[in-house]
């Protein structure tokens, strides 16, 4: 579809609904059923402190897909579903066959 299209540019394509990483790390615990209490959010600072990337993470990494959405007419579906999917694809053993494949 895109590769066929006439459009050019850049495209983000990433879930509706904006959020935290810690907003999305409790969404995740929420939809697995993990306990949530074990999360913790911390400052900007103290995330670039623990020195888990080897490149600064900007604060916001949120992405626009409204272009995409809009030059295409379709709609990214929102981050709740898509983890729930994720679930779902999970709790079938789905996402096993790939794990099965890489060894």
């Amino acid at each position: 579809m895109l590769v066929d299209s006439k459009k050019n540019g850049v495209y983000h394509i990433a879930g509706r609904e904006k959020t935290s990483r810690y907003g999305f790390a409790l969404k995740i615990a929420e939809i697995f059923g993990f306990d949530k209490s074990v999360i913790r959010p911390i400052t900007y600072n103290e995330f670039l402190g623990k020195k888990i990337f080897t490149a600064n993470r900007p604060m916001d990494s949120s992405l626009d897909s409204s272009k995409f959405e809009k030059d295409f007419k379709l709609k990214i579906v929102g981050l709740t579903h898509s983890i729930k999917k994720f679930k779902q694809l999970n709790d079938t053993g789905y996402l096993g066959k790939f794990k099965a494949a890489q060894t």
